[in-house]
């Protein structure tokens, strides 16, 4: 399964918080499946903790003495650990776009140098070389390097042709329809 960026994990866990706080089951492997291992291991030791209260102290009756002896649920403690894990995504979310930023360059500096070259080697010249290049880099959807922006243009123009004859033609059936 690839891995999740750092906005789909925040979505997620967004959600799977909501999940908890709407009082809707969620299952251990749901639970576990946006957690690191660190955060398990936090889940883990806060929930012996709440074991060990259980061992020793009777099921409270009141709401004082819950939070006098810090009584909580499975759903509070992963409720507490999936906050904690969106605090921890949310910390690392400019760290990670810069990060993509950076694969993106690297990404689009690989896929023009290569093309251009491999032009040159079959012997075109450096101008058609480098156009094929930038043309290779709108195919992938990157920014090109001569930061022209082609391909919507033409066509939305070839849209707009179309809406208008289809315009036309549905005025003059509406008008033969009206005549009849």
């Amino acid at each position: 399964m690839p891995k999740l960026s750092i906005d789909q994990l925040i979505k997620r866990l967004q959600n799977r918080i909501e999940q908890l706080e709407n009082n809707e089951l969620l299952e251990a492997r749901d639970f576990n499946s946006l957690l690191n291992k660190k955060q398990k291991q936090a889940f883990k030791d806060a929930w012996n903790i709440q074991k060990y209260l259980r061992k020793i102290h009777k099921i409270p009756k009141t709401d004082q003495y819950k939070k006098k002896i810090d009584w909580k649920t499975i759903r509070e403690v992963r409720l507490e650990i999936y906050k904690q894990a969106l605090l921890e995504a949310k910390d690392g979310l400019l760290e990670s776009y810069e990060k993509k930023l950076k694969e993106l360059e690297i990404k689009q500096a690989k896929i023009y140098v290569k093309t251009y070259f491999d032009n040159i080697k079959n012997g075109f010249d450096k101008i058609k070389a480098a156009s094929r290049a930038n043309k290779k880099l709108t195919m992938h959807g990157l920014r090109r390097v001569d930061c022209l922006s082609v391909g919507k243009i033409g066509l939305n123009k070839q849209v707009n042709e179309m809406e208008d004859d289809l315009r036309k033609r549905f005025e003059r059936e509406l008008n033969k329809d009206k005549k009849n």
